[in-house]
């Protein structure tokens, strides 16, 4: 008898990539048959744009509760593997509530949980844990959250059988701050895409957006742990000195964080950086990739993290462009503590310091780029499918 898998998640890039290799590897395996579940077209603009076949577009964003446990109930599976983050369900802090009762409830139909915790709410600073900015505008007191926050974790971890996390570091932190036996918890790496290249017309139809100019490139969800505005006073200070270069950063901000977009906007107009400075906005999936590669570096200057990995930095590894990233535990755990473009937070002169030596020296860059490429070699889809096939195996 067939063992039957539900996997559900937004249809974000990450994770369409994972599913379609393990549908793939799935095919081949008689006694599996897994679906993937994810939410309708209602607010597509959200999600990716990747296809996965055989989908079922079940549930829908912020309102997802009821419709997930009635296919739940049609479909009767073995195993449901719930994808988490802050916002996978809804964007709203309501919809995070309701994301226990989920658990409970398939829980409480005698299903085995399977739960990739993509973004634990924690952070190691100064050998301590600590809450990351939540991402909600909300009144409620510091106090109150962290008191909601510890109560989430404990709750979900508990109700899971079996949680995925994508690196050691968040491992470490269930364990040490939730409580959670190592033997629950298994690491799952991102894998590296293969890569593939857009024509010539696409990528010189790119350029021409950032005037033909030479890019260094900030990607990913305007937030302020991102250190936005480190980044353009970092570039202003060596600007002239690189006139062939042009800072881009890619991507928008959620609507918690829009004063704060709109004040780096302002800070580029302040310095007058408006030509060498240039938001994007949102970009499709096909864009980022067309940008990615015709991106000359990365940058990476994240204040804090939850836990986890950052998936923008698998793309600059699918990509194989020199990273500059911030100097912490998460990022060591992928391009190793040795890794010669680090620097430190809130270090604005070292910031761009690196900047402009990258920009600058094409034998460091390429010694950079090669040194990518051996550390890309080690996180493939098939690894993560293979672990994940082990997992379903084993519940």
């Amino acid at each position: 008898m067939k063992k039957k898998i539900l996997f559900v998640d937004r249809f974000i890039e990450y994770s369409t990539e994972m599913f379609n290799e393990l549908q793939e590897n799935v095919s081949e395996k008689k006694n599996f048959e897994i679906i993937f579940v994810g939410p309708d077209d209602k607010r597509q603009a959200l999600f990716s744009t990747k296809n996965v076949k055989g989908a079922k577009k079940i549930w829908t964003y912020g309102k997802y509760l009821r419709k997930l446990l009635s296919y739940i109930s049609i479909y009767k599976p073995n195993i449901v593997h719930y994808c988490f983050e802050l916002k996978t369900y809804g964007p709203t802090l309501n919809s995070v509530i309701k994301f226990p009762l989920l658990l409970f409830l398939t829980k409480m139909k005698g299903i085995k949980i399977v739960l990739t915790f993509h973004n634990i709410f924690v952070h190691k600073q100064n050998s301590k844990w600590k809450l990351i900015d939540f991402p909600y505008e909300t009144r409620i007191p510091f106090f109150l959250l962290k008191i909601f926050e510890t109560i989430f974790m404990k709750l979900v971890c508990s109700l899971a059988d079996i949680i995925i996390v994508e690196a050691d570091m968040g491992k470490l932190s269930l364990i040490e701050h939730t409580n959670v036996p190592s033997k629950k918890i298994t690491v799952i790496p991102f894998g590296v895409s293969n890569k593939t290249r857009s024509d010539e017309i696409k990528k010189e139809k790119m350029r021409q957006k950032f005037h033909g100019k030479k890019i260094i490139l900030n990607f990913g969800v305007i937030s302020p742990r991102k250190s936005i505005e480190l980044i353009i006073k970092a570039f202003s200070e060596i600007s002239e000195k690189i006139p062939e270069h042009v800072l881009v950063i890619a991507g928008k901000s959620p609507n918690e964080y829009r004063n704060y977009e709109e004040r780096m906007r302002q800070l580029v107009r302040t310095l007058n950086m408006d030509e060498k400075i240039i938001f994007t906005g949102f970009l499709q999936d096909e864009e980022i990739d067309v940008l990615f590669e015709i991106a000359e570096s990365v940058l990476f200057i994240y204040q804090q993290m939850g836990s986890n990995s950052s998936y923008s930095l698998f793309i600059a590894l699918q990509h194989q462009k020199p990273i500059i990233s911030t100097n912490i535990e998460t990022f060591h755990e992928i391009l190793g503590k040795d890794y010669d473009a680090y620097v430190e937070v809130d270090n604005t002169s070292q910031i761009a310091d690196k900047i402009f030596q990258l920009s600058t020296n094409a034998e460091y860059r390429n010694d950079l780029q090669n040194e990518l490429i051996e550390i890309s070699k080690k996180f493939t889809w098939k690894a993560a499918v293979k672990k994940h096939l082990e997992i379903y195996e084993s519940t």
